[in-house]
């Protein structure tokens, strides 16, 4: 997983007027296996619902403040949090069991 635009959490939250424009950029330079995620969770949906609803500055603003360096949340943890979030999301959209699956966690960050 890499991203290739030189912004940032912090970065986006300095131009709250293009905020929605600036991410939908952000997510469409990661790679493609990354890119599919957020398409398979619809986020572009997502970012302009948050932005018509006045929200997507105060959820952007959140995320920035989180330190979610490897140095402080080690692979593992990081690990569960995906799942628990890929769980909340299914749970959100009705998927049934196999519908999705998620990677083995090794001692790499993915």
């Amino acid at each position: 997983m890499y991203n290739t635009s030189t912004y940032t959490f912090e970065s986006l939250c300095n131009d709250p007027d293009q905020l929605a424009e600036n991410l939908d950029y952000y997510i469409n330079q990661y790679d493609e296996e990354t890119k599919e995620i957020f398409d398979k969770f619809d986020f572009d949906h997502q970012i302009e619902r948050l932005a018509e609803a006045d929200l997507l500055f105060k959820v952007m603003q959140s995320f920035a403040e989180i330190d979610l360096h490897p140095d402080t949340v080690p692979n593992e943890e990081m690990g569960y949090i995906y799942e628990e979030l890929i769980r909340k999301f299914n749970e959100l959209s009705n998927e049934t069991a196999g519908e999705h699956f998620t990677p083995e966690r090794s001692s790499s960050r993915w």
